[in-house]
């Protein structure tokens, strides 16, 4: 049986919609046109039959503002740039399918069969093939960050180019496309819209463009729903916070030129011929010069305008619209900001708030990388079966930090105290620490004490004196050597 081979034509290349940038110039910033776009994404007030209406028009408008809006606003984009790449700094993993069932805590754990070694080993190799195909992409994280570009958007899509290595399908590259390419259909399954120049030829008769070959485009959704795949923008609940702050900006302008400066008036001798011509020349030359030469006869005076208000109110309106954009991005404002009021243990709680998000983000995009990405790999390579029990998982290291000191006091009660045994590869995992080989040297362990305790003449104990412990599980001297290595550094972590 063949396998199924990918598509490797480039089906949306970036030239064939450039001109469409021709005609918007800013306008799209209009209030009807995103009040249109809530009212379908939310089923509200959705007229019949307008299918054709939203993908031709709606969607794309909606698209463009949003371009324009993480461009016209510094704060909004900001804002953005830190959840994005507080994400991926974090760094990822590809782990192995795992093959075992759980045991449930049973005691008597059979040992695995040569069935289940070959299908744990399988696993490895995809997850290792996997693993390879990601490092060797040209700029991974940059097509990582272009993904999230579904939080601003609702959904963001990347073309996979696939070639031949070696026998093996492997991905080339990741091409972001713009969004107002693509559009869905009401099975919400993604649809590649027609170039403009096919378009104007040929009219779409009601579709939302044609269907797309599996495992072509790569397409994160930011909090899909089941009747929404267009996902959740954020910069369409970012549209009002901008448009007002826009707007105090304008009268803050407006305020700044007509108070921020007095007002210059010349007086002239009434009747005198030309007086006038050389008094407006006054009041242009004072304008452009720091000095003017007044001819007699003609006099200069400053006012200060009477003002009803400071320039105050306006600063703190648009301190206002940025702490809501802050929660909209961050979910708090004083994860991105110092604040005006605001205590230490205020700012921990908002910064853990903004740790929340950023797992969230980070299980989203992981789960669009492991269940479209990686998984097409191992199809078009090993096969459906494999595809569906096999396929590695994709992880972000969004865990909180463990306080290893600590952990190693929970792990010496768990062993000594309660009795439990705990497997020494976990341990290894846990803190980090490779595990050495037979022939390395190495410190530590129990066949080290073992040997102290050879070297060293057993001392009789008197008759009645109190017997001596017994010796520690297997692994207890490593737990007891890390923590002699943390507690150092934990220590000089927790001073303030």
């Amino acid at each position: 049986m063949s396998r199924q081979r990918p598509e490797t034509a480039e089906l949306a290349p970036r030239a064939t919609d450039s001109e469409l940038y021709s005609w918007f110039v800013g306008s799209q910033e209009d209030p009807a046109t995103v009040r249109l776009l809530y009212d379908y994404l939310y089923c509200a007030n959705r007229p019949s039959g307008d299918v054709r209406a939203f993908h031709d028009d709606y969607l794309p408008r909606a698209m463009w503002y949003f371009d324009y809006l993480e461009q016209a606003d510094a704060q909004y984009a900001s804002l953005l740039q830190s959840r994005k790449l507080g994400l991926l700094e974090r760094g990822w993993r590809v782990e192995a399918a795992r093959t075992d069932p759980p045991d449930n805590g049973r005691k008597g754990k059979k040992r695995p069969s040569k069935a289940d070694s070959a299908k744990a080993d399988k696993a490895e190799e995809l997850a290792e093939f996997a693993r390879r195909n990601l490092e060797r992409l040209p700029n991974f994280e940059q097509d990582l960050f272009e993904l999230l570009d579904a939080i601003s958007k609702g959904f963001a899509v990347s073309e996979i180019m696939w070639r031949l290595d070696g026998g093996k399908w492997v991905v080339d590259c990741l091409k972001s496309r713009p969004q107002r390419r693509f559009s869905f259909d009401d099975k919400g399954q993604l649809r590649l819209r027609k170039p403009l120049g096919e378009r104007r030829s040929r009219t779409l008769r009601g579709e939302a463009g044609r269907p797309v070959p599996p495992g072509k485009f790569l397409v994160h959704v930011h909090m899909s729903q089941h009747e929404n795949p267009l996902g959740q923008p954020l910069a369409l609940k970012a549209f009002w916070p901008h448009w007002f702050k826009k707007n105090a900006v304008k009268f803050w302008s407006v305020f700044m030129d007509r108070f921020g400066m007095p007002t210059a008036t010349v007086t002239y001798q009434p009747g005198a011929k030309g007086q006038r011509d050389e008094a407006l020349k006054v009041l242009e030359s004072y304008m452009s010069t720091t000095g003017v030469v007044l001819p007699e006869g003609v006099r200069l005076e400053l006012q200060d305008a009477a003002r009803g208000g400071g320039a105050g109110v306006y600063e703190t309106f648009v301190e206002v619209m940025d702490s809501w954009m802050a929660k909209l991005v961050l979910g708090a404002t004083l994860t991105s900001a110092e604040g005006r009021h605001g205590t230490q243990a205020l700012g921990g709680v908002h910064a853990d708030i903004r740790e929340d998000i950023l797992r969230w983000d980070g299980r989203s995009l992981a789960a669009t990388v492991g269940t479209q990405l990686i998984r097409w790999m191992v199809h078009f390579n090993f096969g459906a079966e494999a595809a569906d029990d096999l396929a590695p998982q994709f992880y972000f290291e969004t865990d909180p930090q463990v306080d290893l000191g600590k952990q190693v006091q929970i792990d010496k009660a768990l062993a000594r105290e309660l009795g439990l045994k705990l497997p020494l590869a976990d341990l290894y995992k846990k803190y980090g620490v490779r595990p050495p080989a037979d022939d390395e040297e190495a410190i530590g362990g129990a066949e080290e004490k073992k040997q102290q305790a050879q070297a060293k003449p057993r001392e009789q104990a008197p008759p009645g004196a109190p017997q001596q412990k017994q010796a520690a599980p297997p692994g207890m001297e490593q737990l007891a050597a890390l923590q002699g290595q943390l507690e150092p550094t934990n220590s000089e972590e927790s001073r303030p």
